[in-house]
């Protein structure tokens, strides 16, 4: 089983911060991209934990990591639900799986290898959802040009930024360390 086995959180009794459980995935070995922990670490960051469901900042019925109730999961379970454990570990499984496999194409496309970047990719994708480049055509044309710097312009002038500035703030930085230094030239940190 790859090591994404320990993706999985179990929060603490108030639904607060989560910590890393093991999780018995039903994925067979080699069947999902092997998900770092670096990725796992930054979505729990970012995302939190909680164990009731919850609406988010676009009033849509959320739980666990930042998981979006489907049509058929709302029908479960409503505003104020505490959701077992189990349940919120296999959306948090799925979820992070998706948008890695997402972030993996998408990083294919635009020919970079950065592991740093494809966790980006994948962080923007596990909030955004994996259809993100079709909401950002744009700024998607940019990456695909090599313009980092144009497309790191683009989604601070966004909704999304408004929404999550910490969030785009990250994506800002991954692609700003995309930039290629001219030949001679001194790289450029990224780091604040």
């Amino acid at each position: 089983m790859p090591s994404n086995s320990t993706l999985p959180l179990i929060a603490d009794a108030e639904g607060g911060n989560a910590t890393i459980a093991p999780l018995a995935a039903s994925t067979a070995s080699g069947s999902s991209p092997d998900v770092p922990q670096a990725l796992i670490d930054h979505l729990k960051l970012r995302e939190g934990w909680r164990t009731k469901v919850y609406l988010d900042s676009l009033k849509k019925p959320t739980a666990g990591m930042g998981h979006l109730l489907s049509a058929a999961e709302n029908a479960q379970y409503k505003v104020g639900d505490t959701i077992p454990d189990g349940v919120l570990n296999a959306w948090a499984f799925a979820d992070v799986q998706k948008a890695y496999a997402d972030a993996l194409s998408e990083a294919a496309q635009l020919d970079v290898s950065d592991q740093d970047f494809v966790n980006a990719l994948a962080s923007v994708a596990f909030q955004l959802g994996t259809g993100w480049t079709t909401k950002f055509p744009n700024t998607w044309a940019m990456m695909k040009a090599g313009k980092w710097e144009a497309a790191a312009e683009a989604v601070q002038q966004s909704l999304w930024f408004k929404q999550t500035p910490v969030r785009v703030e990250d994506f800002e930085s991954a692609l700003r360390a995309q930039i290629t230094p001219a030949p001679g030239a001194e790289p450029t940190s990224t780091i604040a």
